[in-house]
């Protein structure tokens, strides 16, 4: 595959909600040995990888493989193991190392590169110190958006899990980072929201301009398990129709803790149908 869509300095080959929804298959469950199985995906599929759980020359020897005939999104998720949004860490360190996927996501024609809000989990604190996380996030989120504009990078912002919903980031909290932030772009993960109890028709109407892709899995709320669409307590017959209705081209990502080839082309087609209602 040849070089990116907008090379250093250019537009954001980001899509914004064009044309009929892309479905993409994350790499969470292509790990170690299975890795090169991704290349055996069908050519419909785009490929999203998890950057920092594997070396540049890996994903570089990989992508080679799996974009060698007509395949054609890609996308990465920034590394997140050691440093988001909120970590005690000068701003410069922590660009740095979101930053480091820029030149594989020119590579391989990159469409969007994804970002934690925060480091999520539930964390008792008072509200001040929520406050004062959170404006700290939202400060470096819009920071970072402008490092990858002037790079050429498509910058979506990702929701993190929380049981019960006492993160940093509430429904409410996380729709208003985008409505008072008209040149940010939101992906929705569906098992991270229906942990944190968000209601995902209120999310889609109220940011149907600026959500252009979600992660896609399901749980029964109360652990961030990946598991297959239908596995978990989630009415995706509902959300396909708020799809279908205010997100129309977005990008779908079925990201699964275990699954196979062919387990994804058969959810794909779950999905489909329930769109066809």
């Amino acid at each position: 595959m040849g070089s990116g869509n907008a090379g250093r300095g250019g537009r954001p080959s980001l899509w914004i909600m064009e044309g009929n929804m892309k479905y993409t298959v994350s790499s969470l469950s292509f790990t170690c040995l299975t890795g090169s199985q991704m290349a055996s995906l069908p050519e419909h599929f785009g490929i999203e990888i998890f950057y920092g759980w594997a070396s540049e020359r890996y994903w570089t020897e990989l992508l080679k493989r799996c974009y060698q005939r007509e395949r054609k999104s890609f996308s990465i998720h920034s590394p997140f193991d050691f440093y988001h949004m909120d970590s005690e860490i000068p701003d410069d360190q922590l660009f740095d190392y979101l930053s480091e996927p820029f030149d594989l996501y020119h590579r391989f024609s990159g469409t969007h590169y994804v970002v934690h809000t925060d480091s999520g989990g539930c964390r008792k604190l008072e509200e001040r110190e929520k406050e004062r996380l959170r404006a700290r996030c939202m400060e470096r989120i819009n920071r970072f958006a402008e490092i990858c504009e002037s790079n050429g990078i498509g910058l979506v912002i990702e929701n993190v899990p929380c049981p019960g919903g006492s993160g940093l980031f509430s429904q409410k909290d996380f729709t208003r980072l985008f409505q008072e932030n008209s040149g940010l772009h939101a992906l929705y993960d569906t098992g991270h929201g229906n942990m944190s109890g968000y209601d995902v028709r209120k999310l889609q109407a109220e940011l149907k301009g600026q959500l252009v892709g979600y992660h896609l899995h399901d749980n029964f709320g109360d652990s961030d398990s990946h598991l297959r669409i239908g596995k978990g307590n989630m009415d995706w017959s509902a959300f396909m129709k708020g799809v279908k209705a205010d997100t129309p081209g977005a990008s779908m990502v079925l990201e699964y803790n275990e699954a196979s080839v062919s387990d994804y082309e058969e959810d794909r087609k779950i999905l489909e149908s329930l769109v066809g209602e």
